[in-house]
């Protein structure tokens, strides 16, 4: 049995080690994240004989036996390069990246987790990622990325003709006609009066659509 610390070469040390084998044959024991098998005597099956002395084999965290038991799945994260507007739309190109961990086993395999970038207008773009780690338990999560890089069309009418000489001799209303292919009209401007005199009088009006764009449109020539 082990009666006192030992060191590795690498100045590592440890206390009382624990049997796993036939006897004090075969022990192990660990330091940090760090694990010792431990041979003493005369042990057998090693590449090479063993006759006498203390042998040391040091194995990574990677490499080293998994003990224990895992009862929670991978914990998975999306995240977006910039985030939706208050309606839930980008107006942009966005890149989807995940966050996917598990600090108790690790992960064994995942699925759709890479960083995708996603620059085609789409009302609903779903992606995907899934994840499983070494105790076998499996996560998936998903989220939707609504994409409209489209301005919305406005189209100005006057409510009445001028006569033949271009003039009005009263107020002039102008009203507009808003669409959006994409995400829809958000916000339409309504009918305005131009009642003060003067030539070539103008008037301009923007229509915004859900998803932040916008356009304007100049009524002009007015008298």
């Amino acid at each position: 049995m082990f009666d006192r610390e030992f060191s590795t070469d690498a100045g590592t040390s440890f206390g009382s080690a624990t049997n796993v084998g036939d006897g004090n044959a075969v022990q192990i024991t660990a330091s940090g994240n760090d694990a010792f098998l431990v041979w003493k005597g005369g042990a057998t099956g090693l590449s090479v004989p063993l006759t006498g002395g203390v042998i040391f084999t040091h194995f990574t965290a990677g490499v080293q036996p998994v003990t224990g038991k895992d009862t929670t799945p991978p914990v998975i994260a999306p995240s977006l390069s910039s985030l939706p507007n208050a309606f839930g739309w980008h107006n942009s190109a966005v890149t989807v990246t995940w966050t996917v961990a598990d600090p108790e086993s690790g992960i064994a395999s995942s699925t759709g987790c890479q960083a995708t970038t996603l620059s085609d207008e789409n009302p609903s773009t779903t992606l995907t990622c899934s994840a499983t780690n070494a105790a076998g338990l499996s996560a998936t999560r998903s989220i939707t990325v609504r994409i409209d890089k489209t301005p919305p069309a406005i189209t100005a009418f006057r409510m009445r003709k001028p006569n033949a000489a271009n003039w009005y001799n009263s107020d002039v209303t102008v009203d507009f006609l808003c669409s959006d292919q994409q995400s829809g009209v958000k916000q339409c401007p309504g009918p305005e009066t131009l009642s003060s005199e003067g030539a070539n009088q103008s008037l301009t009006a923007t229509v915004v659509d859900v998803a932040g764009n916008s356009a304007s449109v100049t009524v002009s020539g007015i008298e």
